[in-house]
C-alpha cells in the first residue's frame, strides 16, 4: 500500500461494503488512516459497494457524512440510490462506480457520467475489445482488472482521451496483492503500521 508507493488505497468502514466481516475501520481509525495516507500523498477511497435498503439509507447518509469529515477523497459506490443521495447532499464528493455496478457497455458508462461519476471500475469478465469500446466512448476514467496481462500494468490510450484519462488495466495478481495488505491492516489493526 502506502509504503510500496501506491497513489491511492481503498478501504471499508464498519458497514456498507462487500467485506463487512473483515474488521474494517471505525470513524477514529478511518480518520487516522486518512491522515497517514494524506501525509504521504496517498488518496483514500471508501467502499460503499453493496446494495442499500431504504431503511438503511439514513445510516448510509451518516456514513458518507462521517467519512467526508475524516477526509476521504472519493466513494466507490454500487447502489445508484446511494449515488443519488451523495450527489444531492454532498455535492463536493467524488463518485467512483464499483465493479459491482456491472458497467459493461458504452451506454452504461454514459449513464454513470450523467449521474455524476468521475471514474468507473469495469468487471473482470470483460475482454480487451469491450474495454476499448467503452474507453473510446467516454471521458470518464476507466479502470479494469484484466487477468490476461499478469504481473503488468498497461495504459491504453484513445484518440479521444487525454493523458490523464487513459484506461488503466491492472493484473489480477496486483489486485490480489493489494487486497491481502488491506486484509492484514484490517485484522491486525492500523496502528501497528504507523
Amino acid at each position: 500500500g502506502v509504503r510500496s508507493g501506491a497513489n491511492a488505497i481503498y478501504l471499508g468502514g464498519k458497514s456498507f461494503n462487500a467485506r463487512r466481516n473483515a474488521g474494517n475501520f471505525d470513524n477514529e481509525e478511518l480518520k487516522r488512516a486518512v491522515e497517514y495516507c494524506h501525509s504521504h500523498g496517498v488518496k483514500v477511497y471508501l467502499t460503499l459497494n453493496i446494495l442499500v435498503r431504504d431503511d438503511e439509507m439514513e445510516n448510509a447518509y451518516n456514513t458518507v457524512r462521517d467519512a467526508l469529515l475524516c477526509g476521504v477523497d472519493a466513494f466507490i459506490v454500487q447502489d445508484i440510490g446511494v449515488a443519488k443521495m451523495i450527489i444531492e447532499h454532498f455535492q463536493s464528493a467524488r463518485l467512483h462506480g464499483s465493479t459491482q455496478m456491472s458497467i459493461m457497455t458504452p451506454n452504461g458508462a454514459k449513464a454513470a457520467k450523467e449521474m455524476g461519476f468521475s471514474r468507473i471500475v469495469l468487471p473482470r469478465e470483460m475482454n480487451l475489445e469491450e474495454i476499448k469500446e467503452i474507453r473510446e466512448s467516454t471521458l470518464l476514467q476507466v479502470l479494469s482488472p484484466y487477468p490476461n496481462f499478469s504481473n503488468s500494468h498497461f495504459q491504453l490510450s484513445s484518440t479521444k482521451a487525454s493523458d490523464s484519462s487513459k484506461i488503466t488495466v491492472f493484473s489480477s495478481a496486483a489486485i490480489f496483492f493489494c487486497s491481502i495488505w488491506a486484509l492484514i491492516f484490517a485484522i491486525t489493526g492500523f496502528a501497528t503500521y504507523l
